[in-house]
């Protein structure tokens, strides 16, 4: 009996191999967020300012003359007035952490996602209330 043939080596040569891991992606964070919240702030606090004058000029309305009309249009006006401003600083304040806090996870999720965004959308429901909840992650 023959030996058996030596099986045949392809004609490849072999990259050189690399001891060093590759250099991190680097990806620099979008500030849309902050800035829409800021502005979205500032919106809110003109509007809450507006109402807030409105409001005082129904009040002195309601002073003049007293009735239940005028002193419903206060106190609509003024609650107006109240969401607008408070709103306005929530988003303000919103807007700030969003701009200087940076998470470790974030650096994480960068590298996994090559900066893409993500929209969940969950069904709520309960045994009050039902609905969705909408998460959006940049």
């Amino acid at each position: 009996m023959a030996p058996p043939a030596e099986p045949a080596t392809p004609d490849v040569i072999a990259a050189p191999v690399s001891t060093t891991p590759p250099a991190e992606p680097t990806h620099t964070r979008s500030r849309l967020a902050p800035y829409a919240l800021w502005g979205t702030s500032v919106v809110s606090l003109a509007l809450g300012t507006v109402f807030g004058v409105m409001a005082l000029g129904a009040k002195q309305d309601y002073d003049d003359a007293p009735t239940y009309k005028r002193a419903d249009k206060v106190h609509n006006l003024g609650i107006a007035a109240d969401t607008g401003l408070g709103l306005g600083l929530l988003l303000a304040i919103t807007g700030t952490v969003f701009y200087f806090v940076t998470p470790e996870s974030d650096k994480t999720t960068h590298a996994q996602t090559a900066g893409a965004g993500t929209l969940r959308i969950a069904p709520l429901f309960s045994h009050h209330a039902q609905g969705g909840t909408l998460a959006l992650r940049f």
